[in-house]
């Protein structure tokens, strides 16, 4: 949460400096900003990356810990908006294009993990009935 929070990400990255700023009355409208890909700061891959990566493994574990694909992909699209919408309250950039980026990583690790499993439950199956 304190990347989600932090008002710098560069400040907290580089000088491992944590600050944090309230804004009581945000504007949600730049939530559907979009023409500011890649030119909010230079570590833009490198961030976007991380919320592929970072929600992920958040549905992975979801996953491991409920046992439902469907409950953890739902929870974990509902954190990514959640953590979106309080970037506004500090300071940052909350952007629906990042919560596609998380989305977009959600599914990834729940379709991995469903296709390692099918994978091993039919070979597994194969050898047993071999």
């Amino acid at each position: 949460m304190v990347f989600t929070l932090t008002e710098n990400l560069y400040s907290l990255l580089v000088h491992k400096n944590v600050e944090f700023r309230w804004n009581s009355s945000p504007d949600f409208s730049s939530l559907f900003i979009i023409n500011d890909i890649a030119l909010i700061h230079t570590w833009w891959l490198l961030v976007k990356f991380g919320h592929f990566l970072g929600f992920a493994i958040f549905a992975f574990l979801l996953y491991l810990w409920m046992g439902n694909r469907l409950k953890a992909t739902t929870i974990s699209i509902i954190f990514a908006v959640f953590t979106e919408v309080l970037q506004l309250f500090f300071g940052r950039d909350g952007r629906l294009y990042d919560v596609l980026i998380d989305s977009m990583g959600i599914l990834t690790a729940l379709f991995l993990l469903n296709k390692y499993f099918s994978f091993f439950v039919s070979k597994k199956t194969l050898n047993h009935n071999s």
